[in-house]
């Protein structure tokens, strides 16, 4: 399944219509009949969608707006909604992607390198108990970051830092 939205940056690039050229691909490569498109998926099949799968793979580049921000990275959406749903992912290593799979819910790959996601690719499906093992982490990490857990250790930070606690002690 091929899922996300149409953001500008995504469709248009240098090139043009980023999406017509991988459709083009898509069909040059013979997998017209093997893609399922959900582009624009609406927010309440967000979660049906990631969790019929069993992994997911984000290549994703550095855009040149967040390359300028220095070590001010952000992260994916899609990659927090993977762990939410308790489902491993194989991410490049653009953005804060490889801290968000360092703790054992999935795989990172250089930015760009088409070989060495292939080489991920080849190692997940060679074995596929990675899968399994990557979504059980995956959901163990979702239910930590639960909104009442996260407020709740929020407000135990706040309330040591007016009594002057000194942080982790």
């Amino acid at each position: 399944t091929l899922a996300g939205g149409t953001a500008p940056e995504m469709a248009f690039g240098a090139g043009g219509n980023y999406l017509e050229q991988l459709n083009s691909q898509i069909a040059e490569l013979g997998l017209t009949g093997v893609i399922d498109w959900r582009l624009n998926l609406p927010a309440d099949e967000i979660a049906q969608t990631i969790q019929a799968h069993h992994v997911m793979v984000l290549p994703y580049r550095e855009s040149k707006k967040l390359g300028l921000l220095g070590r001010q990275r952000g992260t994916s959406g899609a990659l927090s909604w993977a762990t939410a749903c308790g489902r491993g992912a194989i991410t490049s290593n653009a953005r804060a992607f490889a801290e968000e799979v360092a703790s054992g819910n999935g795989a990172i790959f250089p930015e760009g390198d088409v070989a060495a996601l292939s080489e991920q690719l080849l190692r997940l499906a060679r074995t596929p108990l990675l899968a399994r093992d990557w979504a059980e982490r995956a959901g163990e990490i979702g239910r930590e970051r639960l909104w009442p857990l996260t407020a709740q250790k929020f407000k135990q930070l706040f309330e040591q830092a007016i009594a002057g606690v000194p942080y982790g002690a």
